[in-house]
């Protein structure tokens, strides 16, 4: 083999300059999802700070679907480029900084590449000896004793594409294992561009990021409802809550807005919810301080009614259940009677206001405020 200059012939995927763009990349990628998912948790906190009972539902549903695809670009950003920025740019250290070899012979390359794990994605390559000088360490003059028969090396997976044809004459610069330098040491075209399976690469990252998608998705709904829940509830004893039996019931929200400005102190909010808010049981259904319930309906919550207050009991068209008032009527369609028609949507039957016996405000008689209130809406 003829003497060349190694330095100028030789093309180097690891030097001092490669690496240090390889660290400010990380640098930069690291400033990137530091800043997003700062985004994200100052979103989420604003979100908090601005919730109201009337707007909770919306701002909810604006927190999901924020959330969410932010969440997702800060897990890609991570997955796809940071975490193997930081990894190129230890390993090219590590490279650097290792003993370097030259070897030469013909240079072939395998199509399967393997992750290793805290590293890069490399192939495994091959040199396969030719009518080649033998092996010697850098800088040094004692060559080794005899060149081997077959060098087996790797070649990282992000220098495919400057990898030479197969069968190619090459010289290669090594630090321990893995292949840093390559020169072509014949007239056939040194880098020939190879095709890299971007379907491959495109279901290794789907499969990589798909477990992180969901689970970030779930934990999205279950712990901001959980958030959420926590900041629009407060104790029994200082709330006011309504159950309505009513098909169709979609402006509990508008409706508890509405009431709150009649919240008495020490009161902090009002609840209204359709009782499939407590479909499986829930004891919040059995201890509400006030429930809407259709005529037909009345039998089979009667043991959660308790008498109406005496504020109340000489009213118009009260419900006597054994000659004790009971309800205060809100609709007949008889009579044309619509208490709060606007907000409660009614069926084609009387319907009725009760107070809960098993109320925390049944003896200190907070929620009569919230009641005249409601008897006021149009």
């Amino acid at each position: 083999m003829t003497d060349r200059n190694e330095e100028n012939l030789m093309k180097e995927f690891v030097t001092p300059e490669i690496v240090e763009q390889a660290r400010k990349k990380a640098h930069r990628l690291s400033l990137v999802f530091r800043c997003l998912t700062a985004g994200t948790l100052a979103l989420f906190i604003v979100l908090c700070c601005l919730i109201r009972t009337g707007n909770a539902g919306v701002l909810f549903r604006v927190m999901v679907f924020s959330m969410i695809p932010l969440g997702w670009a800060c897990i890609a950003v991570y997955a796809l480029l940071l975490r193997p920025a930081r990894g190129n740019a230890a390993h090219l250290a590590h490279l650097l900084s290792g003993e370097q070899h030259v070897h030469e012979g013909r240079f072939h390359l395998s199509e399967q590449s393997f992750q290793i794990p805290g590293s890069a994605r490399v192939r495994k390559a091959t040199l396969t000896p030719a009518d080649v000088a033998p092996a010697r360490v850098l800088g040094g003059d004692v060559p080794s004793a005899d060149p081997p028969e077959e060098i087996r090396l790797n070649f990282d997976d992000a220098w495919t594409n400057l990898a030479p044809p197969e069968n190619a004459l090459v010289r290669v610069k090594t630090s321990g294992t893995y292949i840093i330098g390559i020169e072509p040491l014949e007239s056939a075209p040194a880098f020939s561009p190879r095709k890299r399976n971007r379907w491959k690469s495109f279901r290794r990252a789907f499969s990589l990021l798909f477990p992180g998608f969901v689970l970030w998705a779930m934990m999205v709904v279950i712990l901001g409802g959980f958030v959420f829940n926590q900041i629009t509830d407060t104790a029994p004893r200082s709330k006011i809550t309504l159950y309505a039996d009513l098909d169709g019931f979609t402006r509990s929200a508008d409706l508890a807005a509405e009431l709150e400005k009649a919240k008495p102190d020490p009161i902090r909010m009002v609840q209204v919810h359709p009782f499939s808010y407590a479909l499986f049981g829930s004891d919040a259904l059995k201890s509400a301080d006030l429930y809407i319930v259709p005529a037909s309906h009345v039998e089979e919550y009667r043991d959660w009614f308790a008498p109406l207050p005496e504020a109340f009991a000489d009213e118009k068209n009260v419900l006597r259940l054994e000659d004790v008032p009971y309800g205060l009527l809100l609709s007949d369609p008889a009579s044309d009677v619509h208490i709060a028609g606007a907000w409660l949507p009614y069926p084609d039957e009387p319907c009725y206001l009760f107070f809960g016996a098993a109320s925390p405000h049944r003896e200190d008689q907070l929620a009569l405020p919230v009641v005249q209130a409601l008897l006021r809406l149009p």
